[in-house]
């Protein structure tokens, strides 16, 4: 752990027994979606905000400057704002007799306007069945 606020956190020479406490961690995801675009096709945009509070550390004795033990970069808060968008395609059900329907999804996640955080942009390609 760190042993004076001044300190980097690249190299920490002391350790300490000490329990973390977590900070609370909120969610919002507002979306919006045009379902069955021709046959097969729904599309999807969503915005999504993260917010992380403050985690702390807590000595397991007294001889610990609680300022110092807290003041890493890694128990500060962040957030991030994601844009979220989406393409799906569903293929109609093969047959009567066969419940199964293919699905194919591809994704693309813009993330923005984040503090103390680092998260790259993300593709993806999702393939599912329902049946």
């Amino acid at each position: 752990v760190k042993t004076n606020e001044l300190q980097s956190d690249l190299l920490l020479i002391n350790k300490v027994n000490a329990t973390k406490e977590h900070g609370l961690e909120w969610e919002f995801t507002m979306s919006g979606a045009a379902r069955k675009i021709g046959d097969c096709v729904s599309l999807r945009l969503a915005y999504n905000y993260i917010k992380h509070d403050d985690d702390k550390l807590i000595a397991g004795y007294d001889n610990v400057d609680q300022l110092a033990l807290n003041s890493a970069g890694h128990l500060r808060e962040w957030d991030i704002h994601n844009i979220i968008g989406s393409i799906l395609y569903q293929a109609p059900k093969y047959a009567k007799f066969c419940n199964l329907s293919p699905q194919l999804q591809a994704f693309y996640k813009y993330p923005f306007n984040g503090k103390n955080i680092m998260t790259p942009a993300t593709i993806g390609i999702q393939l599912g069945v329902l049946f």
